[in-house]
């Protein structure tokens, strides 16, 4: 339940921006899981979001990327909204935390 929680408000969040401009970008940013396989699919998770913020009916012009690991300088100044997912916060996960939360 809080997971559709999570996507609802991202989708809220994101439809005034995506109205307003000619197109969003979303970047979709999986964090390792520490479940296994089936129980929690992060990645599916993402590629599910992905798809259904490509295909929206009521809102054209969304363009979502999904990657697994952090993302460059390049692809979060590309982005209008930023989605993290995973167990923890996943900036907390990769390599080099502290820099990852400075860039945010």
């Amino acid at each position: 339940m809080m997971k559709w929680n999570a996507i609802l408000i991202v989708l809220l969040a994101l439809v005034p921006s995506a109205i307003a401009a000619d197109s969003a970008q979303v970047l979709i940013v999986v964090g390792p899981s520490q479940h296994p396989p089936g129980t929690h699919e992060v990645a599916a998770g993402g590629r599910l979001l992905e798809h259904c913020l490509e295909h929206m009916e009521n809102v054209s012009g969304v363009n979502a990327h999904v990657i697994e690991s952090w993302p460059d300088k390049s692809l979060r100044d590309q982005a209008t909204t930023i989605v993290f997912i995973g167990d923890l916060f996943p900036p907390n996960r990769f390599p080099h935390p502290e820099q990852n939360l400075a860039e945010l």
